[in-house]
């Protein structure tokens, strides 16, 4: 499950997200719209896990998640209410009939590991719109063949995203010391060298191209 809130940090960084895998999953604190020193929490848990802390008290909740998060943001407080959704992987076909074509979460849900849902969903949509654009040059020209081909190309981001997306948390989440230590290496590796962490943040932000 991915329990969702709004929490306050003591000392911010603005602009910037922050995401840490623990033993049960990944959490996430992404900057909030409404202030500087707001996140969105997303803190993915076993499902008793999950309505354990929905009921804590606030102080309780306050604790259960500093510890799993750490003092790099201060002191954090939640500030509204706790919620509980379960997680799961699903992934149609893109091409619904004739005529009609369904992207987002419409097409496929994952796991929300590094936002690539919300990457893959709008990529999704602006490949769409670019299979669209002789049509709409030609509106009376048939469209299914490019929806066809649309869907054809598609397949492969897809695929490799919605593979990332379930494998990475297992991976941070195995039992075996060797695979954490190995994982915790591989995240340092990313943090110190820019000629691998800028072809892996493209690939996540562009996806599969052919």
């Amino acid at each position: 499950h991915a329990v969702l809130a709004t929490v306050r940090a003591g000392a911010p960084v603005p602009g910037r997200a922050f995401e840490r895998f623990t033993r049960t999953g990944p959490l996430a604190l992404l900057p909030h719209p409404a202030a500087t020193d707001l996140y969105s929490l997303v803190w993915c848990v076993p499902p008793e896990r999950a309505q354990a802390l929905k009921a804590l008290p606030d102080a309780a909740f306050d604790a259960a998640l500093q510890a799993a998060f750490g003092r790099r943001l201060g002191r954090l407080q939640r500030v509204d209410e706790v919620h509980a959704f379960p997680l799961s992987l699903h992934a149609g076909p893109s091409l619904l009939g004739q005529g009609l074509v369904a992207v987002g979460n419409a097409a496929q849900t994952l796991h929300p590991v590094a936002g690539q849902g919300l990457n893959l969903g709008l990529r999704d949509a602006a490949q769409l719109a670019q299979a669209l654009r002789p049509w709409l040059a030609a509106p009376d020209a048939p469209v299914q063949p490019l929806l066809e081909r649309h869907a054809r190309q598609r397949r492969a981001d897809r695929a490799l995203t919605l593979s990332v997306t379930d494998t990475l948390p297992r991976l941070f989440a195995t039992a075996n010391p060797l695979l954490r230590h190995a994982c915790g290496l591989g995240l340092a590796a990313l943090d110190l060298l820019p000629a691998l962490r800028k072809p892996l943040a493209r690939h996540l932000l562009q996806g599969q191209r052919l």
